[in-house]
């Protein structure tokens, strides 16, 4: 009878000890949003808000040699004009199995892109300074099982910023991004 209480007692403290896991619900969402730009020759943020069409991002999260570039489909369900932001799916933080999500935290780009007569042209980016920071303090959070602080670190820094497609081409030409 002993060994068998020990047994149990063994079993609940081994359970006990387990990382805790977020399981994502179908209601889980984050929330982007887009900086305004004084620039005549950028879109406003609303404009972008309402022209965007994909996002893409470039990341080498396989550890394969070379860039992986995912892409999301804009929808309008996605759109937020009245808050000038983007509404998606709360898998942009977590995986399904409740891990961090490595696709956007390893990502070297993220970019909002509109079609314009079948070309696709980059309207707003969020810069890879933002992203390397918002990595660090998002992996913080989660490592201290603050999962939903994760959500909101995700909101607050990952924030478009509107640029033109020749502005981001030169400033990946010169390394600056």
């Amino acid at each position: 009878m002993k060994q068998i209480l020990l047994l149990i007692t063994t079993a609940i403290l081994s359970f006990s000890c387990l990382p805790s896991v977020k399981y994502i619900e179908p209601w889980d969402h984050v929330s982007m949003k887009v900086n305004n730009s004084t620039n005549p020759t950028q879109l406003t943020n609303t404009e972008i808000v309402k022209q965007a069409t994909l996002i893409q991002n470039f990341n080498n999260s396989s550890g394969m040699p070379g860039d992986n570039i995912w892409k999301y489909n804009i929808t309008d369900a996605n759109r937020k004009p009245e808050s000038n932001s983007f509404q998606f799916p709360g898998t942009f933080v977590f995986n399904n199995a409740g891990l961090l999500n490595p696709m956007y935290l390893l990502s070297k780009n993220i970019l909002l892109i509109r079609s314009i007569e079948n070309k696709l042209d980059t309207i707003a980016f969020i810069p890879r300074s933002t992203i390397k920071t918002a990595k660090i303090e998002i992996e913080n959070a989660y490592n201290e099982k603050r999962e939903e602080d994760c959500y909101k670190i995700f909101e607050q820094m990952m924030i478009f910023t509107p640029i033109t497609g020749a502005e981001f081409k030169k400033l990946e030409a010169n390394n600056l991004n």
